[in-house]
């Protein structure tokens, strides 16, 4: 990781908040509350050379403890140019989150993407 950002805020993408390429799984101002389960998990599956390697997130929105969020952000070894994003909850349906992927080429997001929506 080159830099992390400090910002309060979540910007639409592009953001210079960010100096590489980055994954917004959801980005917002969540928070692990400590003492309890929630925390972000990591697992690799498969093999050369088709491994993913799963990023899982347990968490909660800042001051607002009631609200619930679990995701994850799938990498595929064979597919670099993929990244999935599978939702279980998000107390507020992503309503003041910033999700996508933004390339460090002249803080451009290169962004194709496919939505399916359970209601």
């Amino acid at each position: 990781m080159s830099s992390c950002s400090t910002t309060y805020s979540n910007q639409l993408l592009p953001s210079s908040s960010f100096a590489g390429p980055t994954v917004f799984g959801y980005w917002d101002d969540l928070y692990i509350k400590a003492g309890t389960s929630q925390n972000i998990y990591y697992a690799v599956n498969g093999i050369a050379p088709n491994r993913t390697i799963t990023f899982e997130f347990y968490c909660t929105h800042y001051g607002l403890f009631s609200e619930y969020y679990h995701f994850q952000i799938v990498f595929f070894e064979n597919l670099p140019n993929i990244v999935k994003y599978i939702y279980f909850e998000a107390s507020d349906s992503g309503s003041s989150a910033t999700i996508g992927v933004q390339s460090k080429l002249f803080f451009v997001s290169l962004m194709k993407y496919m939505c399916i929506l359970k209601c």
